[in-house]
């Protein structure tokens, strides 16, 4: 069992403020990059009744009523409708009224501005476009239990590597407190105990290699996780000034870390390294596995970094924009593959091709499309579908992930 050093546990007064000075973890550094903030891009409409033939009061009303519907729109990114409509006025009176707080930006669209009559009175109307702070959005949502419980949330799956005194525990220390974080605020975390493959891609002493994280993007997306939170988290012993009792040990750790879309591999961002401290009167493992354990704590802690918030923004702004998808095929034809992409298009929700690659050695398949649509319709689409002839059956199907199959109709006799 790790024991933290208390000021009153040391017996001399001249010891205290070395103590208190190794008994204070390291503060997270800085605040993640200068794109950080993520915005979302929303078109409102607001309205107001006209008074007195004063336009311009009732334009700067419908103004105002424009941009709380912009952040009501912002925040439907996150929470269901029937939540909203249940916890109305704890929103109005949290978010609602200091709308502007959150938009970065905006601007009347062109030619929008209306007036019409509406039970004998004058209704002005009028559009804006807005760009609203999801970050800061997210901070205040999360103060809210009603709302936030009601969230929804990407499947993560979390994988740490750890080298160094404490490292060895299991679970390991580090990554068992940024799980343990992410369950706090009511994730969905993958129990990466209980996957097959990760302690063997994990075995090797250094941060993990290219090759090891597409692996773990492999399982991740067999397990559903449309985020994976990837690291190496090292610690190492230090030395305790001169006169301090020589039964205490101390480490230092540091965490590096990345998160990243399973379905792409694409680095949603990475935060600054984390560190963490651990002193006791036993030993040197002990010593390190607080420190390990601190410097994952750290990493979604810290108010600096904001971890939870930069991983709901970024999940929020790819389902709003259109979610990523991959399709995949083995002893196909590129001639398959061109048609699939063809088809693909015309599907309803459809936004972009994001990349498509073909190996001739293998036949295997790999689409990646942007599309607005639930991972049930898309694959509902592709069962439907007819490519040069053949049938396509869904092989596989794990988050945002579709294994397909072309299947050549058997022949009537």
């Amino acid at each position: 069992m790790v024991v933290i050093v208390n000021a009153i546990e040391v017996q001399m007064r001249h010891w205290i403020p070395v103590l208190i000075l190794f008994i204070t973890f390291f503060s997270l550094s800085g605040a993640c990059a200068a794109d950080a903030d993520k915005e979302i891009t929303v078109v409102a409409e607001g309205t107001a009744l006209v008074t007195n033939d004063v336009l311009l009061r009732a334009e700067d009303e419908a103004l105002s009523a424009a941009k709380r519907a912009a952040v009501e729109q912002a925040v439907g990114v996150f929470v269901k409708a029937e939540t909203t409509g249940e916890n109305h006025d704890i929103l109005r009176e949290s978010v609602y009224t200091k709308s502007e707080g959150y938009i970065t930006s905006w601007s009347k669209m062109a030619n929008s501005l209306s007036v019409r009559s509406l039970d004998g009175n004058k209704v002005l109307s009028e559009k804006i476009q807005a760009k609203v702070s999801l970050i800061r959005l997210l901070d205040d949502l999360s103060n809210i239990e009603e709302v936030y419980n009601a969230m929804d949330r990407p499947k993560v799956l979390v994988v740490i590597k750890e080298d160094g005194p404490g490292s060895s525990v299991n679970p390991h220390p580090a990554e068992s407190a940024v799980i343990g974080e992410f369950l706090a605020r009511k994730f969905d975390v993958v129990d990466a105990a209980k996957i097959d493959g990760i302690n063997r891609i994990c075995a090797n002493k250094g941060p993990l290699s290219a090759a090891n994280i597409k692996a773990l993007t492999e399982i991740a997306l067999r397990e559903g996780a449309e985020i994976l939170v990837v690291g190496y988290a090292r610690s190492t012993e230090c030395a305790m000034p001169d006169g301090i009792d020589k039964s205490l040990n101390s480490c230092r750790a540091r965490l590096d870390a990345r998160i990243m879309f399973t379905t792409t591999g694409e680095v949603l961002f990475t935060p600054n390294p984390t560190s963490g401290k651990g002193i006791c009167f036993g030993t040197a493992e002990e010593a390190g596995t607080k420190a390990l354990e601190n410097a994952g704590k750290a990493l979604i802690s810290g108010d600096a970094s904001k971890f939870t918030s930069q991983v709901y923004a970024r999940w929020a702004l790819e389902v709003q924009n259109g979610r990523i998808f991959r399709i995949t095929a083995e002893h196909g034809t590129y001639k398959d593959l061109s048609a699939l992409i063809s088809a693909v298009k015309q599907y309803r929700g459809y936004v972009s091709i994001v990349r498509d690659r073909f190996d001739a050695a293998t036949g295997a398949c790999v689409l990646d499309v942007k599309m607005r649509i639930q991972s049930s319709e898309l694959r509902a689409k592709l069962q439907e579908s007819v490519i040069l002839g053949k049938k396509i059956t869904v092989q596989n199907a794990f988050g945002t992930r579709t294994d397909i199959k072309f299947i050549v109709p058997s022949r009537k006799p």
